[in-house]
């Protein structure tokens, strides 16, 4: 089952960006650890496999697929008051039956 959410985009410290998962999306998908999940994120078709750190999901962000939604990188190494002003994405996500999908 599909579910949506808005997210911030959050920078990895030695590059990347994620979004963490809501308790109540990952519970409403039935998500697990590791697993494969597709949906979109601001309309773009999107594919990738969950993390769980401290007990939330994270979901790592691809660099083409954040440029295609039009959504700016966040530079970890700007400020703390840049975090304020993160960028916000919509996902919408899904378990995914096979990764070939």
């Amino acid at each position: 089952m599909a579910e949506s959410f808005i997210a911030e985009l959050l920078p990895v410290p030695h590059g990347g960006h994620y979004v963490i998962v809501p308790k109540a999306v990952a519970a409403g998908a039935g998500l697990r650890h590791g697993q494969r999940v597709r949906g979109t994120v601001n309309g773009v078709r999107y594919r990738s496999s969950l993390m769980k750190y401290s007990g939330m999901f994270h979901l790592g962000m691809h660099k083409a697929t954040l440029a295609e939604a039009g959504v700016a990188p966040v530079d970890a190494k700007k400020s703390e008051t840049r975090r304020n002003r993160l960028d916000k994405i919509v996902a919408t996500l899904a378990a995914s039956a096979d990764a070939r999908e």
